[in-house]
């Protein structure tokens, strides 16, 4: 571990100095998250908010009827249904807070500073299954960029995160304990995910293959993953019915209304990825042995070759309002950062077989699967649809 990360687990330490009770440390996380966000109750809503606020209000007048109106969103009239490729939990919890409390957004920022405070009390939970300071691990979490702009936000995406989070915590937990009713909460949450994302039915392969590879006569418990499958269906088959083409695979079929002139090539999708998860985990560079020149020199070389790969296969065939040289570099600097995170996950995997490394491995792999799988094309649609708006 480095210098500067010691200096920083001193500084968090301070917070628990009495003892190391998880209780107390759950109720520093707690005021850590209302002190971090508190100030952004009164954030005007932006990027995709509209959505999930014109949907919370279609589900208050039309509560069986979420996609059933049009919206002006690309400069002209569409359905719902086509411009939202999410499903309406979110919509429906802004509508059942709104109804009640009004429709501000202190009201509806403070209703959805309850998931986001679910969401790091989840990954402290989670990390001390992984690691010896889950309080570090929730705080870089609460930390890194890409959380802190979406739990300001009224979107999805940390409601599906917290319930991504405690279904694994409930599933692990079942498993340790043999308590069968931890499965089905599990269950109901990664079905409520799925709800939520479609990206949380991913949960059903990735607790499968931890599964299996903990224990093959644990083998029956995943009988409980049926159900988000068995809900998910059922939700595809009443959008079909109502809006002439259910909405699940239609989320998943977005990259292919893509036309091959305009769609990256896979080594520029794989490329994006590798960024993506960079940036998602850019705060690991706190735990970066900086004393290693062999690193050190890895990186470089890395910076260098994803730099100019970025300059040359994306900046140079996408329209950008801004300098081109921000982009390559930052994406040159997330992809160093996403493929060491790789390699990372990778060789420790092969040097400690164990479950739960499988488990870490698969979920960070899951982003590099083929494009003729399901979750492929699902994370696929995910990266396309966010890809085109970044320049905007």
């Amino acid at each position: 571990m480095s210098g500067r990360s010691r200096e920083f687990l001193t500084v968090v330490r301070k917070f628990c100095t009495v003892s190391k009770a998880p209780q107390k440390e759950q109720l520093v996380l707690i005021a850590i998250v209302i002190a971090s966000l508190g100030p952004f109750l009164n954030k005007a809503f932006h990027i995709d908010d509209p959505l999930f606020l014109w949907m919370a209000q279609q589900i208050a007048k039309h509560p069986l009827d979420p996609y059933g109106f049009d919206v002006n969103w690309a400069s002209f009239m569409q359905p719902m249904w086509i411009v939202m490729q999410n499903p309406p939990l979110c919509s429906y919890y802004i509508a059942a807070v709104a109804s009640a409390f009004g429709w501000s957004e202190p009201v509806l920022h403070l209703a959805f500073l309850f998931w986001a405070t679910m969401s790091i009390l989840g990954t402290f939970v989670l990390a001390r299954r992984f690691c010896r300071e889950p309080l570090v691990a929730a705080l870089l979490t609460l930390f890194t960029p890409v959380f802190l702009v979406s739990a300001t936000s009224v979107m999805c995406d940390v409601i599906m995160l917290a319930l991504w989070l405690w279904s694994l915590e409930f599933w692990f937990a079942g498993l340790d304990r043999h308590q069968s009713w931890r499965f089905f909460v599990s269950a109901g949450l990664i079905s409520a995910a799925a709800l939520t994302k479609y990206f949380g039915i991913s949960l059903v392969p990735l607790l499968a293959a931890y599964t299996l590879a903990r224990d093959r006569r644990l083998a029956a418990r995943l009988v409980c993953l049926l159900i988000p499958i068995a809900v998910l269906s059922s939700y595809e088959l009443v959008t079909a019915e109502k809006y002439g083409h259910g909405l699940f695979s239609a989320a998943m079929l977005v990259s292919a209304g893509i036309s091959s002139v305009t769609r990256p090539s896979h080594v520029s999708q794989m490329l994006i990825g590798l960024a993506f998860s960079g940036g998602c985990f850019i705060s690991t560079l706190f735990f970066a042995p900086v004393g290693s020149k062999r690193l050190f020199l890895a990186a470089v070389i890395g910076f260098v070759v994803f730099a100019a790969a970025f300059k040359l296969l994306i900046t140079s065939r996408i329209y950008l309002e801004t300098g081109e040289a921000p982009v390559w570099l930052v994406g040159g600097l997330f992809a160093t950062a996403g493929a060491g995170i790789v390699a990372l996950a990778v060789i420790n995997l092969v040097q400690q077989k164990r479950a739960m490394r499988y488990c870490s491995c698969c979920g960070l792999l899951a982003h590099f699967v083929s494009p003729r799988s399901l979750i492929g094309r699902l994370l696929r649609a995910h990266f396309c649809q966010w890809r085109w708006r970044l320049p905007s």
